[in-house]
């Protein structure tokens, strides 16, 4: 059944006319909604360098810089090490909104990851809203890889 609405909507406006207004709207929206996207990934990812202050060695706070499993942070590259067994990776992704919600502001860790798509094996979280510098990581998409390499989930210290 119609109602009187609809055909007053059919009667000014053809059926072809009504389509056409739609396909219009649904392309400007999908436009809008890759546009978006596409300026979201890039304000949130960046090719460049980790900051010099996270650079160096880290681990964990009771342990020994000599021995301990450490993780080595370089300007484009993070190596795990424990004794004689290293993981390295070197195409990292920086995330700066990601801790924010999206949002960008001063104070705010920085994620360190290998996969903007989330799929990394470890998120490195690099906070330098204290006075020093404070860096942990989190294994737990990669159970492996956290047993070799058993930093824990306490911030780290950086070995002098």
């Amino acid at each position: 059944m119609t109602t009187v609405a609809e055909l007053t909507r059919v009667a000014t406006h053809p059926p072809q006319a009504l389509a056409r207004r739609r396909d219009v709207r649904a392309a400007r929206h999908c436009g809008f909604s890759i546009l978006l996207a596409l300026a979201g990934t890039a304000a949130a990812m960046t090719g460049g360098s980790v900051e010099a202050r996270f650079r160096g060695v880290w681990t964990p706070a009771k342990g020994n810089c000599a021995t301990s499993p450490r993780v080595v942070i370089e300007a484009n590259r993070v190596t795990f090490v424990n004794g004689a067994q290293r993981a390295g990776f070197s195409k990292l992704e920086q995330c700066f909104t990601c801790a924010a919600g999206g949002m960008t502001t001063a104070a705010q860790p920085v994620w360190l990851t290998t996969d903007a798509m989330g799929d990394s094996p470890f998120t490195i979280t690099l906070d330098g809203t204290r006075r020093t510098a404070v860096v942990s990581v989190d294994f737990s998409n990669d159970k492996r890889l956290a047993a070799r390499f058993p930093l824990g989930t306490a911030p780290l210290k950086k070995c002098p």
